[in-house]
Parts: C-alpha cells; structure tokens; sequence
C-alpha cells in the first residue's frame, strides 16, 4: 500500500508541476488575479485562526495551479503539516504527511531557490519525524551537511545541532566512524567560531555540542592527533590553529599529548605573555620538567608588564598597583640544591592574572631578578 500511495503521490506531483510550467509561460488575466486573490485571502484568514482544516483546500489550490503566488505559501504549509503529523498516531497516514511536509520543501526551492536554508529545515523535520529510520537519518545528515557548506558561517544553530545529532545517531549505528563524527563537530564549532562575539545563544550552543561530544567519549587523545598532527605540520604558524589544538585537547583531558605540548610552546613563541608563560610552566611541572618550569616561571616574572613592590617604592605606587600583582593563592615546591635530599617549600605567590612571583628565595634577594626585596611588601598587610 505504501508503494502503491507513493507511485499516485510521484505521478500527482509530476502533473501539478507540468500544469504549474504552463501557468508560468502565460501571464495570469484579471480573472485569474481575482480568484488567486480570492484563495489567498481564505486560506490566511483560516489560517490565522489555527483553523488547518479550513484553510487547506484554498493552500492546496494555490499550491498546484499558483505556486510562485508567494513564499509565505510555503511557510504556512510547513506549519499546516508539522501541526498535521504531531496529531497523527504513528502509520500510514502520519507517513504519508511526512511526505507531503517534504515536497513542501522541494517546491519551495523550485520557485524561490534559497537552497542552503530550505535543506537545512528539510533535514531537521525529515530528523525530527523519521528518527527511527536509519535511511531516513542518513538521507537528513546529507541535507543538513550540504546545508553547512552552502550557509557556512551563516547556518542556524538549529542546523548545526541536529547535523550532530544526526552523526552521532548514524555511529552509533555504525553508518559512520567516530573520526567522522569528529570531522563534524570540528566543522560545525568552526562555524561557530567564525560567527564572532559571543552571544549566550552561540555559547548555549556551543556547550550542547560540547555535551553531546562528551557523553559519546569522541575526543579521544589518538584521534586528536590523527586529525591535528597533519595541519600542525603543515600549518604550526597560524596562532588560530593553534588555539584550536590547545582548546580540543585541553577539552578532551589530553595535556599529556606531545602535540599540546607543541602547539602551546609555539603559541607562546608567537605570541608571548606571563599568562602563556605561567600556563607552560604548571605543565611542565606536571611532568616533574623543572627545568623548563623553571625557565617559563622566569619568561613570567620578567615580563614587562609585571610590577614587583618593595619598600622603596611610594605609598601611591603600593595604593595604584593592580590588584593582579598582590594577591597570593598558591605555593609550589623545588628541589634543593644539588646533593641535598627531599624538597623545600619556597613561598611561590601566582595571580588570579597568572602571573607567578617568589618573593624570597634567598634573604634579601628575589629569586630570579636578584632585586633587593628585605621582606614581602603587601600594602594591606601580610594575608593570612
């Protein structure tokens, strides 16, 4: 039966587009104008008052004999229809509305093109209604991805969000691999990072993505190499691509990876500050590297920008200094010298700003500019 609904439904369909071809090579008469006008004036007016049933006759008429009429037609279609299916129990004739949601669609691309934005609504309704059909999906995968390429950085959120959940439904499937999936979500938060600002929409979306992603463990540290190794290669310089590495592994919990490490030491190469500088430096003391903790801790302390207070300096000087340079929150430890046994604490005050200082190393001295400082100057007294 369903065969047999589709084959009446193709030939209907190839008929109503032969009879609107021949419409479109006349031009309409005072008549014609008058009965179009007519329909369209019924139709809205059921419409507006969510009475479908009422309005459909007149819809279908200017559907079939007056389809370029208006693009609002084809607006007020999908709403008809989507009301339509969402009231109809699963079977036939839900199918059979599903269907015609979808020709909607087509000939709205026919007579008012916009081909990027149309596949990206036909592709969430075909997702939303045939869930459960594994064609169904792949076939919304593929308008929604085209979708994305056409609209780029212009694609709504909507589309972007189904296109993934569309990928992740298919792999689950095994229809797709997860460094496909991966290909995708790359794809999509590039989009969104072109899209600039950060409104708390972009960012909800972002976060659901970032969620989705992370429930279905597809980061992997192996993955992410595969995917970044060739473009770090290729492309160490560009500071955007590098960024990009770090946010993905730093998301994925991969700190540990050789690449991150790469990417983060060129980074700070093209582009250096005490905050890249100290985040290097946390790095690689977790890899118990003091050595090159110790020279991003300095790369830190003598950045220029860094105020270091002592007694000699004015009252003003202690009021004006920003708050960034006099909070302390953390301490680290070093090894004693070489020889000695164990660890010594050495009061190592960090930032919120993330920018690392030693007060005393050695008496009367700070431990990397050499600097007289008798004792630690803190204009509201010592912190507790």
């Amino acid at each position: 039966m369903r065969i047999l609904f589709l084959s009446v439904l193709a030939i209907v369909f190839q008929q109503s587009v032969f009879s609107q071809d021949l419409l479109a090579d006349k031009e309409l008469t005072p008549d014609d104008e008058l009965i179009r006008g007519k329909l369209m004036s019924t139709y809205r007016e059921f419409f507006k008052w969510k009475d479908y049933d009422l309005a459909l006759e007149s819809w279908w008429t200017l559907f079939n004999d007056y389809p370029d009429v208006s693009e609002k037609l084809y607006v007020d279609g999908v709403t008809m229809y989507r009301h339509f299916i969402n009231e109809t129990p699963e079977g036939q004739a839900r199918n059979a509305k599903v269907d015609t949601l979808m020709l909607i669609y087509d000939q709205r691309m026919t007579y008012f093109g916009g081909e990027g934005n149309i596949l990206g609504r036909k592709g969430s309704d075909l997702l939303r209604f045939r869930s459960d059909d594994h064609q169904q999906i792949e076939a919304a995968y593929g308008m929604l991805k085209k979708s994305l390429e056409i609209q780029e950085y212009k694609s709504r959120e909507t589309v972007m969000l189904n296109y993934m959940a569309a990928g992740l439904l298919l792999q689950n499937a095994s229809v797709i691999d997860r460094n496909q999936v991966m290909e995708d979500y790359f794809l999509v938060t590039g989009l969104l990072d072109q899209q600039g600002g950060s409104s708390s929409r972009t960012e909800r979306t972002r976060a659901t993505i970032d969620g989705m992603i992370e429930k279905e463990n597809i980061l992997s540290c192996e993955g992410l190499d595969l995917h970044f190794g060739p473009q770090f290669e290729q492309n160490s310089e560009n500071p955007d691509l590098l960024k990009k590495i770090i946010h993905s592994y730093s998301f994925a919990g991969c700190e540990q990876s050789a690449l991150y490490t790469s990417a983060s030491e060129k980074l700070y190469e093209l582009d250096p500050g005490s905050e890249s500088a100290h985040q290097l430096a946390l790095l690689f003391i977790s890899r118990n590297d003091l050595e090159k903790a110790s020279r991003y801790l300095q790369m830190a302390v003598l950045d220029p920008t860094l105020a270091i207070l002592d007694e000699t300096d004015s009252p003003a000087a202690k009021r004006n200094a920003p708050k960034s340079y006099r909070w302390p929150c953390w301490m680290i430890s070093f090894p004693r010298k070489k020889g000695q046994n164990g660890f010594m604490n050495s009061a190592s005050f960090a930032w919120p700003g993330g920018i690392p200082v030693m007060p005393s190393h050695l008496p009367g001295k700070h431990w990397l500019t050499g600097k007289t400082m008798p004792r630690p100057i803190w204009p509201w007294g010592m912190p507790s």
